[in-house]
């Protein structure tokens, strides 16, 4: 009876509190005590056919600026580019800070950075050449992609077509990528180690463990090789863990204090390679999706394309200036874009003043840090292949449909491809 009368007195407490707290923030759906507005979420999530359409749905209903409740942790939610400027960049100092609490701050403890095309096709090419090209599983084939050259800025190694480790980290990757949602995000950590929880973060947060342990693998293996000789560092470093390094030793060498240590590079490592390995390859897998299902934007990329490079050289950064069609392709408000669900390129050409007002990066200190690479990864890759590569689907044509209604990350549906040479 008095467990009863202390649940009843606890409810009526935190009803109370929140009804209170919800007056002082934008409007939104009414939440629950506990579970917030997560059943709403999960609800318009799956009628709309994804996470990102069921905000669009709320932003149709209480305006641009609404609060959503995450459990007991109420977030205000910006679904507009004025607005979102204003908080974000001219009161930052206010607004800035990143939320790093709950499933957001899982093995980080508060640290960490987050909260050569040829040489890849060659390897498929030995094994997957079929009927004219190479046959691919689109996102089998960015992920390595990506992920070399990101394994080659952190510790100058790229990963080999069917590499163990590479294969493995994706399975973990892929489990936690596929059911991780916003509940997971923003549940208290405690609740998610608890004994309560490990049926659900056995698939959604565990898997993390594994990619931490490779990084601290590759951490101690370089410190060895470094003692022994075998790996000298040299003036300004090979790679990100030479030049970590090489400012702790400064900071040592100078007297310097900072919160640099080991365990920092670690989950620095950590951060950068799960932030840029996953979106940027799904970014490119959904690109591809869009592009066979719209063949004639290939076709004027390719014209355009030829005509900077003259059909002889690769397509370097310092075209990207001169490649307005390949830029707009790369770059969905239904206030700002006409049929905003439409892959359609030639909005940003007839409108120049929409490209400001697509964030994808997010802006001011919220900014992602790695936003400058996945752009130059995205021009790059891109840019070649559809200069290089004619784009056929194997079977069926793609649906631009994600397969993942409730997790955080949109995922592509699954599809093969073959890229055929074209004669330029």
């Amino acid at each position: 009876m008095l467990i009863i009368l202390i649940l009843i007195a606890f409810l009526t407490f935190s009803t109370v509190n929140l009804w209170r707290y919800r007056n002082r923030l934008p409007k939104g759906p009414i939440p629950l005590p506990f579970i917030g507005n997560f059943h709403q979420i999960g609800y318009y999530s799956w009628k709309n056919g994804g996470v990102v359409a069921g905000f669009q749905e709320f932003k149709k209903q209480y305006g641009k600026v609404f609060t959503l409740w995450m459990g007991p942790i109420p977030t205000v939610s910006i679904a507009d580019y004025d607005i979102a400027y204003e908080t974000h960049v001219k009161r930052a100092n206010i607004f800035g800070h990143r939320y790093s609490k709950g499933g957001m701050n899982y093995l980080r403890e508060g640290r960490g950075i987050i909260a050569s095309n040829g040489d890849l096709l060659d390897d498929f090419k030995k094994s997957n050449w079929k009927n004219g090209g190479i046959e691919v599983h689109a996102v089998t084939c960015f992920d390595y992609l990506v992920g070399s050259i990101i394994n080659q800025l952190l510790v100058s190694k790229r990963f080999i077509y069917g590499d163990p480790v590479f294969e493995k980290l994706k399975a973990n990757l892929l489990m936690t990528i596929e059911s991780l949602s916003l509940v997971d995000a923003f549940a208290p950590l405690w609740l998610l180690k608890s004994d309560l929880m490990k049926w659900r973060t056995k698939t959604t947060l565990a898997p993390f463990d594994f990619i931490f342990s490779v990084v601290e693998d590759i951490v101690n293996k370089r410190l060895a090789s470094i003692k022994s000789g075998e790996h000298v560092i040299g003036e300004e470093g090979d790679d990100f863990v030479d030049a970590f390094l090489l400012k702790l030793q400064t900071n040592e060498r100078d007297g310097i204090e900072s919160s640099l240590d080991l365990e920092s590079l670690k989950i620095d490592l950590y951060d950068l390679w799960l932030a840029g390995q996953e979106t940027t390859s799904t970014t490119l897998t959904w690109a591809c999706a869009c592009l066979l299902n719209h063949p004639e934007v290939i076709t004027k990329t390719r014209e355009e394309l030829i005509e900077i490079t003259g059909g002889n050289t690769n397509v370097s950064l310092t075209d990207r200036p001169k490649t307005s069609y390949l830029n707009a392709v790369i770059n969905v408000d239904e206030d700002l874009f006409k049929n905003n669900s439409e892959f359609c390129p030639e909005r940003f050409l007839e409108n120049s003043g929409l490209e400001k007002k697509l964030i994808p990066f997010g802006i001011g200190k919220r900014a992602c840090l790695g936003e400058s690479l996945a752009r130059a990864e995205l021009y790059l890759i891109l840019g070649n292949l559809i200069m290089e590569y004619d784009l056929e689907p194997i079977g069926k044509t793609p649906e631009i449909k994600t397969t993942t209604l409730l997790a955080v990350m949109r995922r592509p549906p699954a599809f093969d491809i073959r890229f055929v040479p074209v004669d330029i």
